[in-house]
C-alpha cells in the first residue's frame, strides 16, 4: 500500500503487510413503493462509502500518524517520538493499494482522497505486531494528475491488469 499527499500519485510505501486486506463498498438504498399492496417501483442511492483496511507489520511511527490522521513526530534523546492529542482535524491522503493475484496479474485500488479511520489497536504479544490502516474514501473531483473525474468514480478506481 502506498500513501501520499492528496492530488498526487501516492509513493510512500507503508512496508510489509499481512494478507487479508479488505475493501468494503457499500450503498444505502431508499426504496420507493406504490400501490396496494405496495410494490417496489424505484430505488435511489442515498449514501455510498468505500473503506480500505490493510494490516501493516512494520514498525514505523511516521506511518502510524497516517492511520491516526493527526499527530507529530520528533526526535528526543535518540528516540523517535509520536505526539498525539487535541487536534480535531483529520488528515487527507491519497491511497493506492497494489495486490498481486495468483495469476501474477496486478490489481490496483486507488482512493483519490481518503481520510483515516483515526483508530489504532496494537496487540503486544508473541505474534507479529499488526498496525491496522483503515482509510475511508472522500468525494474527490480530480484524479492525481489534476484531470476531472466523472461522477461515476469520484470515490475510487479499481484497475485490473490485462
Amino acid at each position: 500500500m502506498y500513501v501520499g499527499p492528496t492530488g498526487t500519485t501516492p509513493t510512500i510505501d507503508i512496508g510489509g503487510v499481512r494478507s487479508g486486506a479488505e475493501l468494503a463498498i457499500t450503498r444505502s438504498v431508499l426504496e420507493v413503493r406504490q400501490g396496494s399492496s405496495q410494490a417496489l417501483v424505484k430505488q435511489y442511492v442515498t449514501q455510498e462509502a468505500v473503506q480500505l483496511t490493510v494490516r501493516g507489520i512494520e514498525w514505523n511511527i511516521e506511518h502510524l500518524l497516517k492511520a491516526l490522521g493527526t499527530g507529530i513526530t520528533s526526535t528526543e534523546g535518540g528516540y523517535t517520538v509520536l505526539g498525539f492529542g487535541s487536534d480535531i482535524n483529520m488528515a487527507e491522503v491519497a491511497v493506492m493499494f497494489k495486490h498481486t493475484l495468483p495469476t501474477g496479474k496486478l490489481l490496483y485500488i486507488d482512493l483519490w482522497k481518503a481520510s483515516p479511520a483515526g483508530e489504532i489497536t496494537i496487540t503486544f504479544g508473541d505474534d507479529l505486531h499488526e498496525f491496522p490502516y483503515v482509510f475511508k474514501a472522500l468525494d474527490c473531483a480530480t484524479e492525481w494528475d489534476g484531470s476531472a473525474i466523472s461522477d461515476s468514480r469520484r470515490l475510487m478506481r479499481m484497475r485490473l491488469e490485462d
